[in-house]
């Protein structure tokens, strides 16, 4: 039961992470495309 709740915040802290990751990835391209648009 414990070893379940740490290993789901472990995959509750991967996941934000990856999204933050995605996030930044996917706001860095729309700013690459507007200076290219410029």
């Amino acid at each position: 039961m414990y070893i379940h709740r740490y290993d789901f915040s472990l995959c509750k802290k991967l996941l934000k992470r990856k999204l933050l990751l995605i996030v930044m990835v996917i706001a860095h391209n729309k700013t690459a495309a507007r200076k290219l648009n410029e």
